[in-house]
């Protein structure tokens, strides 16, 4: 159920973003994030709409974290697949 409000979520945002509603845009995937931070666009999104805003540090928290869950995640599928 949290998957899929997550990603019902995110699309608002991204309407939001496409709207010019950036505020509100952040403010979806805030709570997409806070009922699944595993799904990595939780922090991609933000991370590219604060970029475009020019809010730098923002952007580069999320970009940082971003990248830290797809390292995890291709490190996991690396290891599955020797076990395949």
């Amino acid at each position: 159920m949290n998957k899929e409000k997550c990603v019902q979520l995110l699309n608002s945002g991204i309407q939001q973003k496409r709207l010019g509603n950036y505020n509100k845009a952040l403010d979806c995937y805030e709570k997409a994030r806070s009922l699944n931070p595993n799904n990595w666009n939780v922090f991609r999104n933000p991370a590219k709409l604060l970029l475009g805003l020019e809010r730098y540090n923002e952007a580069l928290k999320y970009f940082l974290t971003y990248s830290h869950i797809l390292i995890i995640r291709n490190s996991f599928f690396s290891q599955m697949e020797e076990f395949i």
